[in-house]
């Protein structure tokens, strides 16, 4: 899966089409980030034999699309931006009408080697973000980003079997 240049304004149509055209001969599929509402629809299945996933940047406070989520309709999606439990509410509002296929692991990743912290579904003085012990643990990043990925794993096994 590659990611391709964002399209912002819609004079980028043919340079993101084009990059998709391009990173399709590595990939199996190419995510398409639409950010102009009442476009997802010009958007292919298919660009260069690769089926293309529509990557939905959650509206945060770094950014985000003004996309709404009604155009995702019948497409593959991937959660792009956003925590762990944004995603996964982002992915209930979604999933009676579009295929949420995969999510980013952005923050789990910042948290771990900025914070050395680590997702967990229980919520704390901390919030969902626990704080590991650099001292105890040898490669903390690494361990605290371990963590995160096993605990986000089963946060979603458990909501997928809902």
């Amino acid at each position: 899966m590659a990611t391709v240049l964002d399209w912002e304004r819609e004079e980028q149509f043919c340079d993101v089409i084009g990059w998709a055209e391009d990173a399709a001969q590595f990939v199996s599929q190419v995510v398409v980030i639409p950010k102009i509402p009442d476009t997802v629809h010009r958007i292919p299945r298919y660009i260069g034999g690769a089926e293309v996933v529509i990557g939905y940047s959650i509206p945060t406070t770094h950014g985000g699309t003004c996309v709404p989520i009604w155009e995702l309709e019948g497409r593959k999606v991937h959660l792009l931006g956003g925590s762990p439990q944004r995603q996964m509410r982002e992915w209930e509002a979604m999933r009676a009408f579009c295929d949420v296929v995969s999510a980013d692991g952005n923050m789990a990743q910042k948290m771990a080697t900025g914070r050395c912290c680590y997702w967990t579904q229980k919520q704390s003085t901390h919030g969902h973000w626990q704080p590991l012990n650099r001292a105890v643990e040898h490669d903390a990043p690494y361990e605290a980003f371990r963590r995160s990925c096993s605990n986000i794993a089963d946060a979603w096994s458990r909501k997928r079997a809902r």
